[in-house]
């Protein structure tokens, strides 16, 4: 279930691309995209939970799970905020995000990354 949420998360995240800084802009847009991030909230409050009642995951695995949420979080606030400054680094945190849920790939996946791997990998997109 952990893998299968993960390549869901994975797949929104690469969709999540269409939307650069000049599209928020627009009301429709930004409204289209709060509603994908928090439908992805939701997968990852339930990838959340199905590390919690594995036992066998890694805590590095939850923290990144949270870290998710907070990223997810963060844009939505950002969206709210009206501040059309803030669009750049969403654009941003969006077009780098669908490198996290790769750390919860099958070990048999090319695309497989560690945890830490994908924090690393996604703090330039953070800034």
């Amino acid at each position: 279930m952990v893998i299968d949420l993960a390549q869901k998360i994975y797949g929104d995240a690469i969709r999540l691309k269409r939307y650069d800084s000049a599209k928020m802009r627009w009301f429709w847009h930004r409204m289209a995209l709060k509603k994908d991030l928090h439908r992805m909230q939701a997968q990852v409050d339930a990838l959340t939970e199905q590390l919690r009642q594995e036992k066998s995951c890694a805590p590095s695995d939850e923290e990144l799970a949270r870290y998710m949420s907070q990223i997810l979080e963060a844009c939505i606030q950002q969206l709210d905020s009206g501040d059309r400054s803030r669009y750049e680094r969403v654009r941003r945190m969006v077009w780098g995000f669908h490198n996290l849920p790769r750390a919860f790939f099958p070990v048999t996946d090319r695309m497989k990354i560690s945890a830490e791997t994908a924090m690393e990998y996604f703090a330039p997109y953070a800034k």
